[in-house]
C-alpha cells in the first residue's frame, strides 16, 4: 500500500507540475492576449477618434455643401428667371426684327423695282439724248465741211473777182484811150503831124498799133460787171447762209448739251433720293448678322442652363449620398 501511495503521490506531483506549467503557459498567453488587447484598444481608440474627426469633418462638409447647394439653388433660381426673361426678350426681339426686316425687304423690293424701271427709262432717254448729240455733232461736222468748202469757194471767187476787176480796170483804161483817140478829128491829126518833128515821127512809127480784137465793147463790159456783182452777191449770200446754219447748229448743240446735263442732274437726284429712301444692303446684312448673334447667344445660354441643371443634380446627389453616410 505504501508503494501504491508513493506511486500515486508521484503521479499527482507530475500532474501538479504539468498543471503548473500549463497554468504558467496560460498566464503567459493571458499576458500576451492582454497586451494584444491593450494594443487593439489603443488602435480602436485611434480609429474611433479619427472616425469621429472624419465624421465631424463630414458633417461640416455636409453643412457647407448644403449651404453651397442652397446658394446655388438661389442663384439658379435667379439665373433661370433671368434666362426666361432673356429668352422671352430675345424671342420678342427676334420676331420684331424678322417682321421689320420682312417689311423693309418688301419695301426695298418695291422701291428697287420702281428704281430699276425709272433707271431704265432714264437710260433710254440718256441714250436717245446721246444719239441726238451724235447726230448734231455729225450735222455740225457736215456744216463745218460745207462752211469750209464755201469759204474756199468764196476765196476762189474773190480771187476771180479781183482778177476780173483788174482786167476790167485795164479794159476800161484801154477803152477810154480808144474813145479819146476816136474823138480826135483828122485836122487835129494833120496839125499835129505838121507841128511834129522828125523825132516824133520816128517815135510814132516805132509805137505798136492797137489791136481791137483784144478789147470788148462797153455793153459787154457792163454785162460782165453786172454778172460779176451778181456772182459776188450770191457767194456772200451762200456764205451768210452757211454761217447762219453753223450758228444755228451751235445753238442747237448747246441746247442739247444743256438738256443732257439737266437729264444727268435729274438722274443723279433720283439716284440720291433712291439711296436715301432705300435700306442699304450693308445694313440688312448687319441686321441679319445681329439676328444670328442673338440666336447663338440664346443657344449658349440654353447650354449654360442645361449644364447648371446637371451641376445642381450632381450636387443634390452628393448631398443625398453624404446624408446616407451620416445615418448609422
Amino acid at each position: 500500500s505504501c508503494a501504491s501511495e508513493i506511486c500515486s503521490d508521484g503521479v499527482i506531483a507530475r500532474e501538479l507540475r504539468d498543471s503548473r506549467r500549463r497554468q504558467e503557459a496560460a498566464e503567459a498567453e493571458v499576458h500576451r492576449l492582454d497586451a494584444t488587447l491593450a494594443l487593439r484598444a489603443q488602435e480602436y481608440e485611434g480609429l474611433r477618434r479619427s472616425s469621429e474627426q472624419a465624421l465631424h469633418a463630414a458633417h461640416n462638409r455636409s453643412w457647407e455643401l448644403e449651404e453651397a447647394l442652397g446658394e446655388v439653388q438661389r442663384r439658379m433660381a435667379g439665373s433661370e428667371t433671368r434666362v426666361r426673361q432673356m429668352q422671352a426678350h430675345l424671342v420678342a426681339v427676334r420676331e420684331h426684327l424678322v417682321e421689320e426686316l420682312r417689311v423693309q425687304l418688301q419695301e426695298v423690293k418695291g422701291q428697287r423695282e420702281a428704281a430699276v424701271a425709272e433707271l431704265g427709262r432714264m437710260q433710254k432717254e440718256l441714250s436717245q439724248s446721246r444719239r441726238e448729240v451724235e447726230q448734231q455733232k455729225e450735222k455740225q461736222s457736215s456744216l463745218m465741211q460745207e462752211l469750209s468748202r464755201l469759204s474756199h469757194e468764196l476765196l476762189s471767187r474773190e480771187k476771180q473777182i479781183n482778177t476780173l476787176r483788174t482786167r476790167l480796170v485795164e479794159v476800161e483804161t484801154q477803152q477810154a484811150e480808144m474813145l479819146c483817140k476816136e474823138a480826135q478829128t483828122p485836122s487835129e491829126w494833120c496839125s499835129t503831124h505838121e507841128k511834129s518833128t522828125m523825132t516824133d515821127l520816128t517815135t510814132k512809127a516805132s509805137e505798136p498799133t492797137v489791136d481791137l480784137e483784144n478789147y470788148i465793147t462797153k455793153k459787154e463790159h457792163t454785162v460782165i460787171t453786172i454778172s460779176l456783182k451778181d456772182a459776188l452777191q450770191q457767194a456772200e449770200t451762200k456764205a451768210n447762209e452757211a454761217l447762219q446754219k453753223y450758228n444755228s447748229a451751235q445753238e442747237e448743240n448747246q441746247s442739247l448739251l444743256r438738256e443732257l446735263q439737266e437729264q444727268k442732274t435729274e438722274l443723279d437726284t433720283i439716284q440720291e433720293a433712291l439711296q436715301a429712301r432705300f435700306v442699304p444692303v450693308a445694313l440688312m446684312e448687319e441686321k441679319e448678322k445681329e439676328v444670328q448673334r442673338l440666336k447663338l447667344a440664346l443657344e449658349e445660354m440654353e447650354k449654360r442652363q442645361n449644364q447648371a441643371s446637371v451641376n445642381i443634380s450632381n450636387i443634390k446627389d452628393e448631398g443625398v449620398q453624404t446624408e446616407e453616410h451620416r445615418q448609422p
